[in-house]
Order: structure tokens, then C-alpha cells, then sequence
């Protein structure tokens, strides 16, 4: 069998390309990661603005059961809105989301 030899630069480049290639996709993951946890907490806060504004103030219980809605939930609970008329209705659909 022969041997391959390589260079120390030759591996020293490498190596530097894949850290870098490995640096840029964590970055670009963090990106993406840090603007879906946005769009999602944007949204539960816009939500219970608007449960306020009809429902009077919501108790800890619900806000923490909206803020931990994903942003999915939190569309179907937006089209749902129109149907919800009190806490109570409110609390029945969080249960069953």
C-alpha cells in the first residue's frame, strides 16, 4: 500500500474551510431559529392584546397557556377568534388545542 502524504497547509486549509462552512450554518440556523421563536411570541402577544380588548383581562393560567402555543396554534386560535366569546370558551379551547 502507498502512502498518501499531505501537506500541513494543504490540511490546515482544509480544516479552516470546514470550521468556517460549520460557523456560517450555525449562524444561518440561529437566524432562523431566533425568527420563528419571534414570529411566535409576536403573535401570542398580538392574541392576547386582542382576547383583552374582548375578554377583560386574562388571568396568568391563560397567558401562559397562549404563550405556549406554537406559532401553528396560534394561527388556528386567530381564525377561531370570532367564535370565542368568554374565558370560558377561551379555556375549553386551549384544553383541546
Amino acid at each position: 500500500m502507498a502512502k498518501t502524504l499531505i501537506s500541513r497547509d494543504l490540511l490546515r486549509h482544509v480544516l479552516h474551510e470546514q470550521i468556517h462552512h460549520a460557523y456560517e450554518n450555525g449562524i444561518q440556523e440561529g437566524k432562523q431559529q431566533g425568527f420563528q421563536d419571534g414570529q411566535q411570541t409576536g403573535a401570542a402577544w398580538v392574541l392576547q392584546i386582542v382576547l383583552e380588548q374582548r375578554l377583560g383581562k386574562l388571568d396568568a393560567d391563560l397567558q401562559t397557556q397562549i404563550a405556549g402555543l406554537s406559532f401553528a396554534q396560534l394561527c388556528i386560535l386567530a381564525r377561531q377568534l370570532p367564535q370565542i366569546t368568554t374565558p370560558a370558551e377561551l379555556f375549553a379551547w386551549l384544553e383541546q388545542a
